[in-house]
């Protein structure tokens, strides 16, 4: 037990870095928690358009003027500040309805509509508007006479709106908040793991130390089991600590059925960091090199494995370097996990996958870990 209580008073030493980290994950993990809604509503832009119609008693051209202050905000204003109105983006366009214009369109003869625009976004909306009622009346006018029966036909179709049907109920923004959260916790994961038990692991590996522990009445192999046991708690109480916080940032989402996979994600990415901390404490005695081997390896995953900078803006040559580090294969199932709708084996078989490499990790630290010691034992 003299093991394990010195363990914790070494670790109460260390409590600065984990705060550290912890801001840092709370920081930058949970940044975007309270900046977006869980329901995003699309509302259709109205261009601001001006209508100059030199045909205001034809009925071709009322109704085109009536199908326009449906779709854009018409303005009225005089015919000699229009540029200036253009090109102060007062408006974003201006549409010329010419002189005879229904009298034309009904003799089946060819009517261009001038139009002037700012040539941005609402401008180009404004003539997809436009187009679309031309492209229409055009139709109907090889079929009809009569400006009755344009009319009502242009209309009747016009007025059939598209339903749209949302075929995923996935709510995309929760989920991205929570795999940005989880996401950012592997590196807080790795440096508060690493960091810490290196600093303490390497303290019990100096010499001195380790001098007075073989000559004390506890065995060489049962003081590695403290240590192991000592460090596989706290990084299991580090675990659980950074799991609670994503509880109370999310809280409205812990029902979703896939925040339970991210929870088994991460502990399985805690046990990898776990014995990769055993392995190089072992490796690296000196505290000082060890710490900068943490910096390099937490820091530097994490921007190759898309922690940092998302994945899918890393270029594929990096992505490719990054396959042997085990924060990919995490990071990947959270990027899996924010795009699943369904749970089911088959969009499992890749979180499944990657979960197994992770696991291989673990298995390749403890073997390592083991060469290790062995060599070590002989030497000294």
């Amino acid at each position: 037990m003299t093991v394990f209580s010195t363990f914790f008073k070494v670790l109460k030493s260390q409590i600065g870095i984990i705060i550290l980290y912890t801001v840092l994950l709370l920081g930058f993990g949970g940044l975007n928690v309270k900046t977006n809604e869980s329901n995003i509503n699309y509302i259709a832009d109205k261009p601001d358009i001006v209508i100059v119609n030199k045909d205001k008693s034809g009925k071709l051209s009322i109704n085109l003027v009536n199908y326009l202050e449906k779709f854009t905000n018409v303005k009225d204003l005089d015919e000699k500040n229009l540029d200036d109105a253009l090109f102060y983006r007062q408006v974003n366009s201006i549409i010329y309805i010419p002189e005879n214009y229904s009298s034309n369109i009904k003799n089946k003869q060819k009517v261009n509509i001038d139009i002037n625009t700012t040539g941005d976004y609402e401008s180009s909306l404004a003539r997809m508007i436009l187009n679309r009622y031309l492209s229409v009346q055009d139709a109907y006018v090889l079929l009809f006479d009569d400006e009755a029966s344009i009319i009502e036909n242009v209309n009747n179709t016009l007025d059939k709106e598209i339903k749209t049907e949302v075929l995923t109920k996935k709510d995309e923004v929760s989920s991205s908040r929570i795999t940005n959260y989880y996401n950012f916790a592997s590196y807080a994961i790795v440096a508060g793991i690493l960091l810490v038990l290196g600093n303490i692991l390497s303290s019990f590996n100096q010499k001195n130390i380790k001098k007075r522990s073989i000559v004390s009445s506890t065995s060489y192999i049962k003081q590695n089991k403290y240590l192991l046991f000592s460090s596989s708690i706290y990084a299991i109480l580090l675990w659980i600590f950074y799991v609670l916080i994503s509880i109370i940032l999310f809280k409205s989402d812990i029902l979703n059925e896939m925040f339970i996979f991210y929870i088994i994600n991460s502990f399985i990415f805690t046990i990898v960091s776990l014995t990769l901390s055993v392995f190089l404490s072992n490796l690296v005695n000196n505290k000082a090199a060890l710490s900068g081997l943490v910096n390099v390896i937490a820091v530097g995953s994490s921007f190759l494995c898309g922690v940092f900078v998302p994945a899918r803006w890393l270029p594929k040559s990096v992505l490719t370097i990054a396959h042997v580090l085990p924060p990919y294969w995490y990071v990947n199932t959270n990027d899996i996990l924010a795009k699943m709708e369904v749970i089911n084996f088959e969009n499992l078989k890749p979180v499944i996958t990657n979960e197994l490499v992770l696991i291989g990790f673990v298995i390749l630290f403890v073997i390592l870990n083991l060469v290790v010691t062995k060599k070590k034992q002989r030497i000294d």
